[in-house]
């Protein structure tokens, strides 16, 4: 997750004037960050990143979700992905003057 840099400063200003412990609560779903004291700012994270953390998985959980899938690839099962013959390639044609 990403802050901005003036968020995070505005968080180490926060953190030693709280008494005892300082808590924030981190919105996933959200991607908000705030403490009990008015504080409140939007996150970055990468879309995958946020998806696995929300259902509890890592990168090994994520792999073991399409084993089929990549079972069945190793024994050739998946059709291939579509190729483009070269011939489907033309040279480019250049006006009189051009290239």
């Amino acid at each position: 997750m990403r802050l901005p840099a003036q968020e995070v400063a505005e968080l180490f200003r926060r953190c030693p004037r709280a008494a005892g412990e300082y808590l924030l609560t981190i919105d996933l779903e959200q991607q908000r960050v705030a403490d009990g004291d008015g504080f409140s700012a939007s996150f970055a994270i990468e879309r995958y990143r946020r998806e696995m953390l929300l259902s509890g998985l890592d990168e090994i959980g994520r792999t073991l979700q399409v084993e089929d899938r990549i079972a069945d690839f190793e024994r050739g099962g998946l059709d291939p992905p579509p190729t483009v013959p070269p011939s489907a390639f033309r040279a480019p044609r250049f006006s009189e003057g051009e290239g």
